[in-house]
């Protein structure tokens, strides 16, 4: 505009104010002080395109910008699963912690060599064919055991006389239950497992001890000195049952255990 005054042309931007002009800082949100484009749209030239673009609202293209944080880790996610990509459902190969030690875990076969713990004659795997039908009748199908994880039976055996005790290991507790209601006797071989384990002199085992448990080998151990080996009663037996045991399975004078002596002392002949 051309001032009389002065004789000098004075130049005017798009902010010029008028009567409804702004007051202070009131900008609108968004805008920043000095955005040549605050007191409206820059200049259009004649075919529509301006002739100036603040530098801060150039792009390339229109593409918005990249999201961060977690919105990124969302949209990485989703573009997976939109992809169909996933991880491999198939193990090629694994790693072995340091710590752990193969031969210590190794899974031993019942063997046909080393004898059962504590028997003279039987070796592991004689002992555990015979009581593979007791193993199915606890544990195999409407197995009379399935609600337990343990079945303890401990035997006293002299002569042709035995008991059993079983306690059954449920819920963190022991619990006894009758033994031939979970296991027929004819299943836990007492009197074979007795006769062949036999061994002249030193006598038949006194006590057996069958620990069945799901989907192991049984572990048995057996004891030739003591029928309280694996529990203790409160009495013992009358004295004619340990003389029936010396007269079917003959021991030497070294091999009687005191406690039978002292039993067969007061026995009249």
């Amino acid at each position: 505009m051309f001032s009389p005054t002065t004789g000098r042309v004075a130049f005017t931007t798009g902010d010029e104010r008028t009567g409804d002009e702004r007051i202070g800082d009131e900008r609108l949100p968004g805008e920043r002080p000095g955005d040549e484009r605050a007191g409206g749209p820059a200049p259009v030239d004649a075919h529509g395109v301006p002739d100036h673009v603040d530098h801060e609202e150039w792009h390339e293209d229109d593409e918005p910008a990249a999201p961060t944080g977690h919105r990124a880790a969302a949209a990485a996610g989703t573009a997976g699963e939109g992809s169909g990509a996933s991880a491999p459902g198939t193990a090629s190969r694994t790693d072995v912690p340091p710590s752990y030690r193969a031969h210590e875990a190794a899974d031993e076969r019942p063997s046909q060599d080393r004898l059962a713990q504590g028997n003279l004659v039987l070796a592991e795997a004689d002992v555990l064919r015979r009581l593979a039908d007791a193993q199915r009748r606890l544990f195999g199908e409407d197995g009379t055991a399935m609600d337990v994880s343990t079945v303890l039976v401990r035997v006293r055996a002299l002569g042709t006389y035995y008991d059993a005790l079983t306690h059954v290991r449920k819920n963190g507790f022991w619990d006894q239950r009758r033994t031939f209601d979970l296991v027929p006797e004819e299943l836990l071989h007492v009197q074979e497992l007795k006769d062949e384990s036999y061994v002249e002199g030193a006598g038949s085992p006194l006590a057996m001890m069958f620990r069945f448990r799901p989907g192991i080998p049984p572990e048995v151990s057996f004891d030739y000195g003591d029928e309280e080996a694996f529990v203790r009663y409160e009495q013992r037996l009358p004295a004619q049952n340990y003389l029936e045991e010396l007269r079917m399975y003959p021991r030497t004078g070294a091999n009687i255990p005191q406690h039978m002596n002292e039993a067969l002392q007061d026995w009249t002949y």
